[in-house]
């Protein structure tokens, strides 16, 4: 009776190890787990930042890159306009003067030095 007794003790010790050993590795599966997931909630966020840094950039090129063709669209209206006739009053509004260049009316626009 005392080795049947002896044997059972040994197998339920041999038990509670193995399910402190299965216990301990799935604390420590669990412990990768939560790290695994906070670094990539981590570079989620890194990754979002960089996303909105870049539109942010990307929205000021288009802002000032549109400033420049808008600026001038007024002078190619005028050019356009005085190219069809000379003494039009799109060479009075641009402060130009018609004068005749080589037997040709020409809009001189004066020179603004600002």
């Amino acid at each position: 009776m005392q080795v049947v007794a002896r044997d059972l003790t040994h197998k339920i010790s041999s038990a509670a190890d193995a399910q402190r050993n299965g216990g301990n590795e799935f604390h420590e599966a669990a412990t990768r787990l939560l790290g695994v997931m906070e670094a990539h909630r981590e570079g989620r966020w890194r990754r979002m930042g960089v996303m909105a840094l870049i539109a942010a950039l990307c929205g000021a090129v288009g802002f000032f890159a549109r400033e420049p063709a808008s600026k001038y669209a007024h002078l190619w209206d005028a050019r356009d306009a005085i190219k069809q006739d000379v003494t039009r009053r799109e060479c009075k509004l641009l402060d130009g003067i018609n004068l005749m260049v080589n037997g040709a009316r020409a809009c001189v626009i004066k020179e603004d030095p600002s």
